[in-house]
This record gives C-alpha cells, structure tokens and sequence, in this order.
C-alpha cells in the first residue's frame, strides 16, 4: 500500500491555504472550501488506496466545504463519502437534512446531491472509486438508506 503524506508546513505559510483548496478543488469529488484560519492554515492529508477505495486522513482547523450542483455537473465518480469523526466535531448539511457527528460517529454523504461538510477538527473519509458501497450488516444496511442519482 502506498500512503500519500502532504503538509501545510511543506508551503509557505500564505500558500498554506490555497495549496489546501487546489488539493481538495483537483480531487475527483472537488469541493470550495473557507476557513476561518485561512491566513496560516495548517493541514495534514494522508492518503492511501486500499481495493475500490481510497482512505483520507486529515486533520485541519476549523472548515466549511460545499459541494454545489455546477461542481456535481463537471465532476462525479458517484461515490459515497464516509465521514468519521475523530476528534472534535463534524457536520453536513445534504437534501435539506442536518446532521452532526462526535468523535467516532460517521456521516454518510452521496456526490452527487449537492451538499456541505464542516469540521472544527480531524476527519477520516473513505471515498469508494466505483460501485455501490456495502457496509456492514451490522451497520444495519447493505445500500444506502436513500434513492440513488
């Protein structure tokens, strides 16, 4: 496995946040982003691919991430976002619901609704590249609780 370290201490600290915007805007489900401390914006991504998806670490100060219907019409793999708490809190806002998670509490998002995430700490995301997702029966469904795009 090979795992993908970047860090906002590798750029300068008026670069930080921009180089975090352009990672997250290349991505295959891109998002806008604003934050707060985005004068020095630390940030750490670790990546790696494990089979049909790919795992992201991050962990950054405070976050707003949007995902808008002009975004969904350049961009979508159709994949599921699973977002899990790992310090701090996290919430998102999709298809007029809102939820918000505590640490080791997941948030489930589909690409290609529009939607917003935000974060006052670190986030672990697992983005399948393809297919359905199928957690696990103990999670208490095998697809989505909702209509598919």
């Amino acid at each position: 496995m090979i795992t993908t370290v970047l860090r906002g201490e590798d750029y300068e600290t008026r670069d930080r946040f921009d180089a975090w915007c352009d990672l997250v805007g290349g991505m295959p489900c891109p998002y806008q982003v604003r934050s707060e401390h985005a004068a020095d914006y630390g940030f750490t991504l670790r990546m790696a691919r494990l089979g049909a998806a790919t795992v992201a670490h991050t962990s950054v100060p405070s976050i707003h991430a949007i995902r808008t219907p002009r975004m969904i019409r350049q961009a979508d793999d159709g994949v599921y976002s699973l977002e899990l708490c790992g310090r701090g809190r996290i919430g998102a806002e999709q298809c007029g619901r809102q939820v918000e998670a505590t640490v080791g509490q997941w948030i489930v998002q589909d690409s290609c609704r529009p939607h917003s995430l935000w974060s006052v700490a670190r986030i672990i995301a697992v983005r399948p590249r393809s297919g359905w997702l199928s957690p696990s029966p103990c999670w208490g469904w095998t697809r989505p609780p909702w209509p598919r795009c």
